[in-house]
């Protein structure tokens, strides 16, 4: 069977038609003037301190979580190292 070109990748046939969510990734990272939240399917947005774009991004992972998405945050510390968050349902 040949695929269909124009098929969404989000469609699983195993679903019945139904879309299947991506997975969702997060970053948390300066640009200068102010923090940012950035993830592939939205802008970003800006907050003017880092500790309300943690939290920002923190509400958004663990509502995607709890919806079942597997979810990734990536957070830029103050001094510009970078690392990953690791997220724990209670």
């Amino acid at each position: 069977m040949t695929p269909d070109p124009f098929a969404s990748p989000f469609l699983s046939s195993g679903q019945g038609g139904r879309r299947k969510r991506p997975d969702l990734t997060l970053g948390v990272f300066s640009d200068g003037s102010g923090w940012k939240v950035y993830s592939q399917f939205d802008a970003a947005d800006v907050y003017p301190s880092r500790q309300e774009a943690l939290v920002a991004a923190e509400t958004r992972a663990f509502a995607e979580a709890r919806a079942g998405r597997k979810v990734e945050l990536f957070l830029e510390h103050e001094d510009g190292s970078l690392a990953q968050a690791r997220l724990e349902l209670q």
